[in-house]
């Protein structure tokens, strides 16, 4: 474990980290709303991606390292709808410099994991949300054959 004498960060890695990765979702989601938490109980959240970062540095072999573990859950219910755990490695160039961009390499491949499956997560719930309203107005269908009831009221 080796720490940089000239290299400074402007803020601190965390933060950093968080920052990027947002803007990243953003840019990959095609949504201007991508919030960090702490959000406000009053805003709506479609899904809550959760991160924990087991490691981000490089090797003395110069290799990037990102091993993260991360879930995507409902915004409303807290419901885990994906989990998992994501290891990516670049070849970093000597140098803070080469460090750096072989990092970021690896948090803009995290970052496509979480957008891909968000994105999937999209795609099956308009499916489902198309499902259900063809199931409710399917013309000609028999409403007793699937538990629901029609009312027809006269004046």
């Amino acid at each position: 474990f080796e720490v940089s004498e000239n290299g400074w960060w402007a803020v601190p890695l965390d933060a950093n980290f968080t920052q990027v990765l947002s803007q990243n979702l953003s840019r990959l989601l095609l949504t201007p709303t991508v919030m960090t938490y702490p959000w406000y109980g009053a805003t709506p959240i479609d899904y809550q991606v959760e991160v924990q970062v087991m490691r981000f540095d490089t090797t003395t072999e110069g290799l990037s390292q990102l091993n993260a573990q991360w879930s995507i859950r409902q915004g409303f219910g807290g419901k885990v709808l994906f989990a998992t755990r994501s290891t990516f490695s670049a070849p970093a160039a000597q140098g803070d410099i080469g460090m750096s961009a072989a990092l970021s390499r690896d948090l803009a491949e995290l970052s496509r994991a979480i957008a891909t499956r968000i994105a999937d997560l999209n795609d099956l719930r308009r499916r489902r949300a198309r499902e259900a309203a063809r199931a409710r107005v399917t013309p000609g269908a028999d409403p007793r054959a699937s538990g629901r009831h029609l009312l027809t009221a006269t004046p």
